[in-house]
């Protein structure tokens, strides 16, 4: 991308971020969706970010599908980004999908080991499952490139 396309994605990218901690998720909704228009191949250096973002509003819409959906597109352009495996957790627990939220929360955890939020989802989510059962491990670490 050029110096003027970042640049111009990162504008969209504040501004969508003063709309959404003012609240108005319709309007943050539609910055970060322009943003990542702009950078369809996930090329710009705010591309997790952008979709790390847009899944946080679809989460506080309860757009819990929309949500995974920018969550999985976050990690698959950066695999070691915590937040995004955090969301993908978030959206898997609250469409009853306890396991896979486990996954996702146990490799936001092996990502950033500090992460309270992620460390008490584990703790909930493990209190969920059958007796005896640990549940699926975390993602493991993308392959080195060859």
């Amino acid at each position: 991308l050029s110096p003027q396309q970042e640049k111009a994605i990162d504008a969209l990218r504040a501004r969508g971020n003063a709309a959404y901690q003012a609240g108005n998720l319709a309007e943050a909704r539609k910055l970060y969706s322009q943003a990542i228009s702009l950078d369809p191949s996930g090329a710009s250096a705010h591309a997790h970010k952008l979709h790390s973002n847009l899944s946080a509003v679809y989460a506080s819409l309860k757009d819990w599908k929309n949500s995974l959906l920018h969550a999985k597109r976050c990690v698959d352009v950066d695999h070691n980004f915590s937040k995004g495996w955090s969301r993908i957790g978030t959206a898997h627990a609250n469409m009853s999908q306890p396991a896979l939220a486990l996954q996702a929360f146990r490799t936001c955890l092996r990502l950033d080991p500090g992460n309270a939020h992620a460390a008490q989802a584990v703790t909930s989510l493990e209190r969920q499952l059958p007796p005896g059962s640990a549940g699926p491990p975390a993602v493991p670490p993308p392959a080195p490139s060859v």
